[in-house]
């Protein structure tokens, strides 16, 4: 099943891709902005023609994506958070093998959010092959923006704003150096923290509905928490009432 849902989530973003760039080099022809090579008064007929053959595949697309992934245990659970439609759950559920993180570092690290064994945080480097799924990192992205602008206030929002505040001190106090661009730090480091803490959830409850090892309590020891967080604190539907 998993196959199938990675088959057609790709099939999914590359048509899309290719109906958002048929549909600025056409506005871009009808405004003027571009040359094109078409017989005057054509343009308009067939931008409808092409844009209806790929806003249908799109959706059928999207409909097998649907069928496919609606009964899979953890987007059926995903679904359920603010900010998360089932296009993106079945995308996280294409990307990520749980089987093959054994713990939520692992994950972490997969994601493109670890640290190798120098400390240091995980980065693209030229010349080298990526340690992490740059495709997940760039959708948890999305995700977390989300979570801000959900309209119905996401529990992950909260973990943001105290991040937020305690680097913003840090600034402050003068832990961290305030130069140019500081305030867009402070923001990435909330944001990496609400991202770690939404997938460190998505590991135990996913773990746990796939009968797979947990090997500690949900305890945040790698983020130096003394709270115990669980996947309800978030809006994850507890396994015994789904």
């Amino acid at each position: 099943m998993a196959n199938n849902v990675r088959s057609l989530v790709d099939a999914r973003n590359q048509i899309q891709k290719a109906r958002i760039s048929f549909e600025n080099r056409v506005g871009a022809i009808e405004r003027g902005t571009d040359d094109p090579v078409v017989i005057e008064g054509e343009v308009n007929p067939i931008s409808q023609k092409y844009f209806k053959i790929f806003d249908d595949l799109e959706k059928n697309l999207t409909g097998d994506l649907e069928r496919e992934a609606a009964d899979v245990p953890i987007v059926k659970q995903m679904v359920n958070l603010n900010g998360i439609s089932f296009t993106t759950a079945a995308q996280l559920y294409s990307m990520i093998d749980i089987s093959r993180c054994p713990t939520i570092s692992a994950l972490w690290r997969y994601a493109g959010y670890g640290c190798g064994e120098d400390g240091v945080i995980d980065r693209i480097k030229k010349g080298e092959k990526s340690c992490f799924n740059r495709r997940l990192k760039c959708l948890l992205h999305v995700v977390a923006t989300n979570f801000l602008r959900s309209k119905k206030r996401s529990p992950f929002r909260d973990v943001y704003d105290k991040a937020k505040k305690k680097y913003e001190k840090k600034i402050e106090n003068g832990e961290w150096e305030k130069k140019n661009g500081w305030k867009a730090h402070v923001h990435m480091a909330a944001m990496r923290k609400m991202k770690k803490i939404f997938l460190a959830t998505l590991w135990t409850r996913w773990r746990e509905l796939e009968g797979l090892q947990i090997r500690t309590p949900y305890v945040e020891e790698y983020l130096k928490h003394n709270h115990i967080y669980k996947p309800e604190d978030f809006g994850w539907v507890p396994i015994n009432k789904r």
